[in-house]
Formats: structure tokens, C-alpha cells, sequence
């Protein structure tokens, strides 16, 4: 099941990055994106449900972590604002949980194959880089040319944020891109990969790309052969910036990286922190994130205070957990290669800083990369204690019923969705149902997390 699952990975990224339209009978690629990954985990859970009881028990701190994730999920389902903005935001995390677990228990076991399919994914974005440098070209040629831009990839967030794991790829070089003779094209499309940082001036994917660097250097192992490469193309990426910048003087259409301003971002995390000490218990309700005065503000650029803001004590918790996981993988540094654990790092460093665990194609790959991490862990001891069997049952249970509410939730919102029938400026509404595409729901929106029209006047 989960080489099945991998082939769509593959069909979906490589349409999604070549600007195929896969599903012609929905309006906006967005939308495609988001039906395409629910598609995947829906996929997954079925491929967890399908594991044989006894493999999973094997795993117990994986199930453990698991149930306390989703038990906050269940509780916020339970107790929390009941409409479908609701059930398609928790559904769907319950989702990525269950999709985590069942990769990396796949993936341990069939480890070599999906080695090569990483390593087939990491190419996957090649048509949107010849896209957007044939169009530097042509501005090079003609400084009056407007059509730059990422193919579909209508925000340049969602585009760094999609190509921040494939780098990450590329530099920890799995299945044949070990090869050492493959060593050129991983430098070439390395460069051209952070080219596209540079010149669309994605300050948080380059800090992130920094964090790791600096965290290779102070506890890596390996340094010389983790860093060379990767520093080489930094270097050679930052040149071919500054020489468009020279040739195209004043007239670049890029994104400074020298801005001063925050984009906007100190105002989310002030509202962000507002709203967690307004609402501590269950937080403001999942999926309703606005500002003060009912405007559309769009999510908070960090998952952490997105966590808080929304579900209150059970985002802390969910704060808590992450932060213990990341200093376990670090005592596991000296037995994974470099830009394996730190990769886990330089993600998470970057949802701490945009919207990149919250876009569908970044978030799926975010998901891949946490569940190749895991799959690379020491082996389990087969004299570890099973986990309890209750834990295997109440996972696969859950799995059915999100499985059964994403699918309700999504046909309730699906003629919305397909029409966007509404507009920012056609908001004026009174049921409570109907979707406004600048309002709703969070698993679907362009800028998600934002209220319902009824409850966000």
C-alpha cells in the first residue's frame, strides 16, 4: 500500500510543480493541492489499518506520542466550537498523525526502495525552476517582461516552503543520489533551488537553511563532508543573485532581502498571544483564527502560537511535545546522517517562522521527511515490552472516524469549494454554512485559519 501511495505522491507533486491540472472539475489549484493530500492521508489510513496488530505494538513510544496528540485533538472535537471549519481543521490533523505512523513503520521496513523514491521525489519541482528561470531570462532581455513567476504557484510561500524539504533531500542524498557521479547535478539543482530563495527573498526559509547549517557545525558529526557541498552552492546561489541584480539595476522584480519590516508577522504573534490569554482552556475554537475587528488577518506564520491561539491548553501541550521530541532527536545525531536530523530542524524552524506546516504540498513533505527520520532511528529491540493492545485498536478506531468525518465535512463544503461562489467583498451573510472564500474554512483557505462569516462580524 505505501508504494501505492508514493506513486501519487509522485503524480500529484510533479502535476502540482509542472501545473498540470489534475482535477479540472475544482477552480483553483490551491483547492487541488489540499483535495490531493486529503486524498493521500485517506490513502494512509487505510494502509494503518491494514498493519498487522503485532508490528504496531512494536513501536510503543511511537503510539504513545501518537495517542497523546490526538487525544488533544478528540478533546477539542469533543468540547470545542462544533461546525465543519471545525471537523475539517481536527479531522485532517488526526489525519497527518495517522499518515506519520503508518510511513514510518513502512518505511522501516522497506527502507532501500524508498530511499530511490526520495530521491525521485527531491526532482519533482524541476518543471516550475525551468519555468521561472526561462522567465529571468526573458526579464534579463526585456526589463518591461511581467509574466515572472512560479507557474501556479500563485504565493511565493507556498512555493519556498514546497522546495525547502526537496533541498533538504537533496543534500542528505538518499538511494542513488549517493552516487557520487550524480554529484554535479545535486550541486547544480542545489544552486538553482536556493537561487529561488534569494531571489524571491524568503528570509525564513534562508534563516532556517542557517539554523541548520550553524547546528551541523556545532554538533554534527562529519562536519567537512556534511557542509562542503551545501556551502558551495550557497556561495554559488548568492552570486547568481547578485549578478541579476546587476544586470537588471533597478528594475528586478524580486523580493528585497534586505527588508526591515516583519511582513506583517509581529502583529500576528501579539494577536496571536492576545487571543491564547483571552481563551487559555480550549483556546479560540480550531479553525477560527481573525483579528480584533473581524478583518481577515490569515494564520499566525508560526505553528506554535497557531497551536496556542486555537486549542489553548491543549496547543501548550502540544508545545510541550514538540520541544521534548526535538531534544530527543538530538541525542540521536551521532547515529543519523547530518542533514537527516537537521532537516527535522530547519522544518520546523521554518513553521516556526510562515505558513509552511500549514500549505498542502509543504506540509505532506514535511510529514515525509519527520517519517524518513524516524525510519532511519536505531532499530527497535524485539525484548522491548509491546505496546498495550488497546493502543493499536484505539488508533486504528480514530483513523476510521476522521477518515469518515474529513469525507462528511469535505462533501458538506464541496459545492463551496468548487465554486468559490463568494468574494471578499460579497461577504454579507447570514447562514452560518455558507462557505466565504475569504472566510472559510481553514482546511481549504488560500490563508487559512480564519472565521466563519457568521461568527467573524
Amino acid at each position: 500500500m505505501h508504494r501505492i501511495i508514493i506513486y501519487l505522491t509522485l503524480i500529484w507533486l510533479f502535476g502540482s510543480f509542472a501545473g498540470i491540472d489534475l482535477n479540472p472539475w475544482i477552480d483553483d489549484y490551491y483547492n487541488e493541492w489540499r483535495m490531493g493530500e486529503i486524498i493521500l492521508l485517506l490513502f494512509s489510513a487505510v494502509g494503518l489499518i491494514l498493519l498487522p496488530s503485532t508490528e504496531l505494538r512494536h513501536h510503543r513510544h511511537a503510539l504513545k506520542i501518537a495517542a497523546l496528540i490526538n487525544g488533544c485533538y478528540v478533546l477539542l472535537l469533543i468540547f470545542g466550537i462544533h461546525n465543519v471549519t471545525a471537523y475539517l481543521t481536527l479531522s485532517l490533523n488526526i489525519l497527518l498523525v495517522m499518515a506519520f505512523l503508518y510511513f514510518a513503520m513502512a518505511f522501516k521496513k522497506d527502507q532501500v526502495w524508498f530511499n530511490h523514491a526520495l530521491a525521485v521525489i527531491a526532482l519533482t519541482p524541476i518543471p516550475s525552476i525551468v519555468y521561472l528561470l526561462t522567465s529571468v531570462m526573458i526579464q534579463i532581455t526585456d526589463p518591461n517582461y511581467t509574466g515572472v513567476g512560479h507557474n501556479t504557484f500563485s504565493n511565493i510561500r507556498y512555493f519556498n516552503d514546497a522546495l525547502l524539504p526537496l533541498l533538504m533531500i537533496l543534500w542528505l542524498r538518499p538511494g542513488f543520489l549517493a552516487n557520487q557521479r550524480f554529484t554535479p547535478w545535486i550541486f547544480i539543482l542545489s544552486t538553482l533551488y536556493l537561487f529561488v530563495f534569494f531571489y524571491d527573498g524568503a528570509r525564513a526559509v534562508l534563516l532556517s537553511l542557517t539554523i541548520g547549517i550553524l547546528l551541523i557545525m556545532v554538533l554534527g558529526q562529519h562536519k567537512r563532508a556534511a557542509l562542503t557541498l551545501p556551502l558551495m552552492t550557497v556561495i554559488c546561489a548568492f552570486t547568481l543573485y547578485v549578478v541579476f541584480n546587476v544586470l537588471m539595476l533597478q528594475d528586478a522584480q524580486m523580493h528585497g532581502l534586505a527588508r526591515t519590516s516583519s511582513s506583517g508577522r509581529m502583529d500576528l504573534y501579539l494577536f496571536s498571544l492576545q487571543t491564547f490569554m483571552d481563551n487559555v482552556y480550549i483556546g479560540m475554537g480550531a479553525g477560527h483564527f481573525i483579528s480584533e475587528d473581524g478583518n481577515q488577518l490569515a494564520h499566525p506564520h508560526n505553528f506554535m502560537l497557531y497551536w496556542l491561539a486555537e486549542m489553548g491548553l491543549m496547543g501548550l501541550m502540544l508545545n510541550l511535545l514538540c520541544l521534548y521530541l526535538l531534544v530527543r532527536l538530538l541525542s540521536y545525531a551521532d547515529q543519523l546522517p547530518a542533514w537527516l536530523w537537521v532537516s527535522v530542524f530547519v522544518l520546523m524552524s521554518n513553521g516556526a517562522l510562515s505558513g509552511s506546516l500549514i500549505y498542502p504540498i509543504s506540509q505532506w513533505l514535511t510529514l515525509m521527511l519527520m517519517a524518513y527520520a524516524y525510519a532511519a532511528l536505531p532499530s527497535i529491540s524485539t525484548a522491548q515490552p509491546l505496546a498495550p493492545i488497546i493502543y493499536v485498536y484505539g488508533h486504528k478506531g480514530l483513523a476510521v472516524i476522521a477518515s469518515i468525518l474529513i469525507m462528511l465535512s469535505t462533501y458538506n463544503a464541496w459545492p463551496y469549494i468548487r465554486h468559490e461562489m463568494l468574494s471578499r467583498e460579497t461577504d454579507a451573510t447570514d447562514d452560518p454554512m455558507l462557505i466565504n472564500r475569504a472566510f472559510g474554512p481553514a482546511t481549504w483557505q488560500h490563508n487559512p485559519i480564519i472565521a466563519w462569516p457568521s461568527e467573524s462580524k
